[in-house]
């Protein structure tokens, strides 16, 4: 799958889960459905930070992906306001609708100003193996946010691995869902 096939596809998964979110019946089923969606919006912001974003920063300018890069910040502090509700075991209503505010941002961005500028001057290949690293640092990412690490592909790319297997672990002992 190419990386914008990749990434919109990730981008109404999300959408899915914060309807699922919205329909839950108890607090139990409130409460997995908000683990799930951090645990999955944190890979997907993660994987985009550390591939998606440099790589068309190459391809385009750089300033293409300025605005993309701050909404990713913003959705990794929301991410950890909601995420420290999880563990107080406090209503994130409103946290939810701030996030899910700043992720219409976030796809509005991606889906209607860089994604088509990427498709105009990518070629098909070119954008299956950005799709293919863009898959492995979906399934490799951290499952939580970490908006105090550092930021940019290198950084990332060093505390990233250590990041995710420490979220993994956290979610093993908590018994957090993996879906």
């Amino acid at each position: 799958m190419d990386a914008i096939a990749l990434l919109s596809s990730d981008h109404r998964k999300i959408r899915i889960l914060f309807g699922q979110y919205r329909r839950a019946e108890t607090d139990r089923r409130r409460h997995t459905a908000a683990d799930i969606l951090i645990r999955e919006l944190s890979k997907h912001v993660a994987a985009e930070e550390t591939v998606f974003y440099p790589y068309a920063a190459k391809v385009l300018e750089p300033e293409a992906v300025g605005r993309p890069c701050e909404i990713s910040s913003v959705l990794k502090q929301d991410l950890a306001v909601l995420d420290g509700h999880r563990t107080a075991h406090e209503d994130d209503a409103m946290s939810m609708e701030q996030l899910e505010r700043d992720l219409a941002a976030h796809i509005e961005e991606d889906e209607q100003k860089l994604m088509p500028r990427l498709r105009t001057c990518c070629d098909p290949g070119e954008l299956n193996r950005l799709g293919a690293r863009l898959d492995r640092a979906v399934r490799a990412g951290p499952t939580h946010p970490h908006p105090a690490a550092p930021s940019g592909a290198k950084a990332a790319h060093l505390t990233a691995p250590f990041t995710a297997v420490y979220d993994r672990m956290r979610d093993r002992f908590h018994g957090r869902p993996t879906i």
